[in-house]
């Protein structure tokens, strides 16, 4: 009869960073680096009391101007972010011409496959 329980909720403040994660609507991501500042420590129960509500998704959206204005504040340059910007958009290419690939792939392979009917019949 096994059981798993918690204690105690140890709170960590994770390094704000500029990003590379294609997935960002438009502008610059931010992201979580690995540093971080240890915070409280709590009992599982009074952390479930104090935290805050569970957000919708569309709440946890930044706008491009507030994310570039964080970064500037965590000291990144414009020439940073607009470098960011770039290597976002190349990634977001190269996913879409994957996509792209991925249904002409389909295509070539009907067409070899009735190549190889073809050639079937004939020999």
């Amino acid at each position: 009869n096994l059981s798993v329980s918690f204690n105690n909720v140890q709170v960590r403040y994770y390094e704000r960073i500029l990003d590379l994660n294609p997935s960002v609507t438009n502008g610059a991501a931010i992201g979580l680096g690995w540093r971080y500042k240890k915070g409280g420590k709590l009992p599982i129960d009074e952390w479930e009391l104090r935290k805050d509500e569970a957000r919708r998704p569309n709440e946890l959206l930044l706008p491009k101007h507030v994310r570039e204005r964080m970064l500037k504040d965590l000291g990144y340059t414009q020439q940073d972010i607009a470098s960011a910007v770039r290597v976002i958009l190349k990634a977001k290419n190269k996913r879409k011409q994957t996509v792209q690939n991925l249904g002409a792939e389909s295509m070539e392979e009907a067409v070899e496959s009735a190549t190889r009917r073809v050639k079937g019949i004939l020999s």
